[in-house]
This record gives structure tokens, C-alpha cells and sequence, in this order.
């Protein structure tokens, strides 16, 4: 008797260009380039920024902004 587990169809070897859901953004690696090593702070939300609340976004990135530390 065999018990299967995992995917019952085969595994496609193709690997996907970009497997987020949006187009990736390079536009700062240039800005990157020009600033010193481990100086800019980054922060990601992940991909789903509302449960958090436009109010607080706003007071993070005014108190980013007001620290005159790059971020991203």
C-alpha cells in the first residue's frame, strides 16, 4: 500500500522571473550607491499596509523624515 503526500501533480522546474505580486522597483539603487554603508534604514510592511492605519504611517514617516536619516 502507498500513501502519497505532497503535490500529486509534477513540480514545474521553471523558475519565475519575479515571484511578488507587484514590478520590481530598482529606481533606488542609484540613490543606494551614493550613501555610506549601513546608513539608511529600511522598513517593509510586508504586502499589505492597512491593517496598521494611515495615521500611523503618516507619524512614522514624518518622524523618519524629521531624523534626516535616509530611509526606504
Amino acid at each position: 500500500m502507498s500513501n502519497n503526500v505532497g503535490p500529486l501533480t509534477k513540480p514545474s522546474l521553471a523558475i519565475p522571473k519575479n515571484p511578488s505580486f507587484r514590478e520590481e522597483d530598482i529606481n533606488c539603487l542609484e540613490w543606494l550607491d551614493h550613501l555610506k554603508p549601513n546608513s539608511v534604514i529600511y522598513i517593509s510592511f510586508g504586502s499589505w499596509v492597512s491593517p496598521i492605519g494611515d495615521a500611523k504611517i503618516k507619524t512614522l514617516a514624518l518622524t523618519l523624515q524629521s531624523m534626516n536619516q535616509p530611509f526606504i
